[in-house]
């Protein structure tokens, strides 16, 4: 991550509450949005680059071949989790219960484009 700050500290205050930010947490990224911060929270507002364009199918077989696992938790609320072998949980991704195709290429394409990333 780029240009850490610590809340209440950064740009996160110049944002609206339903802002997304990257969260530092450990050896994992979460996104949470500004009003979900907590004093202490390490984030980032740069969350802007350029994502693959992959499909589901190429990102479950990348993900295969990157021994990455899939969970959904439901508790306390509802996160589609990466995890990698070596690495543990990558990323918590909160999702709304009604989540579409779109919603779910986004997610597992920001997951892949993060491990490559940590990987380079």
């Amino acid at each position: 991550m780029e240009e850490l700050n610590v809340y209440p500290e950064g740009g996160a205050n110049l944002l609206e509450p339903d802002a997304m930010v990257l969260v530092s947490t450990g050896s994992s990224v979460q996104e949470k949005m500004v009003s979900q911060l907590a004093t202490g929270d390490v984030y980032t507002t740069k969350m802007n680059r350029k994502m693959h364009k992959r499909t589901v199918k190429q990102c479950i077989e990348e993900m295969l071949s990157r021994k990455m696992s899939i969970t959904y938790k439901f508790f306390p609320c509802c996160y589609i989790v990466i995890s990698h072998i070596t690495k543990g949980e990558v990323l918590n991704f909160p999702v709304e219960e009604d989540l579409d195709i779109e919603d779910i290429q986004y997610v597992f394409n920001y997951a892949l484009d993060f491990v490559q990333e940590d990987e380079l």
